[in-house]
């Protein structure tokens, strides 16, 4: 989902071409890029408060589509124009998948979603372990002339710690009106304060890659709900001015 982050091979490649590259991104989902409708966002969102699964019919890269895709939902992430939907797919084991791949982790891109409902109860084994994962809204930006990264994270702490974790970063600071304090979590960090990040991902050079700087803030559902709306509205707005 983050090409730019996950899927380069930092230490292969120089910064110019790294910065390259990401001067390239939105281009290269641009050609694909389709609305989201707000109805598929709040379903995911309700299903994710409520501990609950989902059923969509779900149009793939390919163009093919699945039917009746059972996945229960755990977080939902903001990436340039798309809105995407972290969870596990509930794998028919009867069709000779095995077991383990019940569990196995996906990530759907919501404006492929072509029709959704709220299913059933998911199970404690199914959340058991991916409580962290849960209530977190991610949205993530260029920076200035697209050399860094911005990432904005609505959450509780603990699952915007993991999200910092997942894209190989770390907390190694805060700001408060322009002056930068040091910090090693985000338990330090004052809510809604600017976070200094740096990646653990080490470039040719030896010099860390900055992923810029993001804001910390808990959210309750309605607040989520309100975000998510002026979220979309916001990107359709850049999509239709592109």
């Amino acid at each position: 989902m983050t090409r730019p982050l996950n899927q380069l091979q930092l230490a292969e490649h120089g910064a110019d071409e790294i910065n390259t590259l990401l001067k390239g991104e939105r281009h290269y989902y641009r050609p694909v890029a389709e609305p989201t409708q707000l109805a598929v966002l709040e379903t995911f969102l309700d299903a994710v408060y409520a501990h609950k699964k989902v059923i969509v019919d779900y149009r793939k890269r390919d163009g093919s589509i699945d039917k009746d895709y059972v996945f229960t939902p755990l977080s939902i992430e903001h990436f340039d124009y798309y809105w995407y939907v972290r969870g596990y797919k509930e794998v028919d084991t009867t069709k000779g998948a095995k077991g383990d791949e019940a569990d196995a982790a996906r990530i759907l891109r919501c404006d492929g979603v072509l029709s959704i409902k709220i299913g059933p109860d998911a199970t404690k084994r199914e959340l058991e372990g991916f409580e962290a994962d849960r209530n977190t809204v991610i949205g993530m930006f260029k920076g200035k002339n697209h050399q860094t990264q911005t990432i904005l994270v609505k959450a509780d702490h603990k699952a915007a710690e993991i999200t910092i974790d997942r894209i190989n970063a770390e907390v190694v600071g805060y700001y408060v009106d322009q002056t930068e304090f040091p910090a090693s979590s985000l338990a330090e960090v004052p809510d809604d304060a600017p976070v200094k990040l740096k990646s653990r991902l080490m470039l040719g050079a030896g010099l860390y890659l900055l992923l810029g700087i993001s804001g910390i803030k808990v959210l309750e559902p309605k607040e989520l709900r309100l975000e998510i709306i002026k979220k979309l509205s916001d990107t359709l707005a850049r999509y239709q001015l592109d």
